[in-house]
């Protein structure tokens, strides 16, 4: 799961078009698929927490993708994650 978004602190993120995508590999190099943001869900990101020190978040995420492309063997056309939970770094 990839997010791309314009951190301004702690507090609600609504995702729009390219700024979250969820991809599968094999190997770890080999991308099996690839989704995307559903335009006609909202989804969204929050930001619970910051420590500036170290550059870590942690938050929550709604997020609604479908299938861009996929192999036959991910043929998945919808993803919903509800009540995900994370734990990063921001990378400048």
């Amino acid at each position: 799961m990839v997010f791309k978004i314009k951190f301004k602190g702690e507090g609600v993120y609504d995702l729009l078009e390219n700024q979250t995508s969820y991809y599968t590999t094999i190997g770890g190099d080999v991308m099996t698929s690839l989704y995307i943001l559903d335009p006609s869900s909202s989804s969204e990101i929050t930001i619970t927490e910051y420590d500036s020190e170290q550059n870590i978040i942690r938050g929550s995420f709604d997020v609604t993708l479908h299938q861009d492309w996929s192999n036959p063997e991910n043929d998945i056309d919808l993803l919903n994650f509800t009540n995900g939970q994370f734990k990063g770094s921001i990378r400048n």
